[in-house]
């Protein structure tokens, strides 16, 4: 395995990674705003 192999195998994962991380952060500013809304008594 050489060095090129390592890079992309780390570039991939970071990718998924950063996919996780933005469907966590819009689920959680829905969530957000649907508790701010239950809060304010909107819903």
């Amino acid at each position: 395995m050489n060095k090129k192999d390592v890079r992309v195998k780390i570039y991939f994962i970071m990718w998924i990674a950063s996919m996780c991380a933005t469907i966590s952060l819009f689920i959680g500013g829905i969530f957000i705003v649907y508790l701010s809304m239950r809060y304010i008594g909107w819903i």
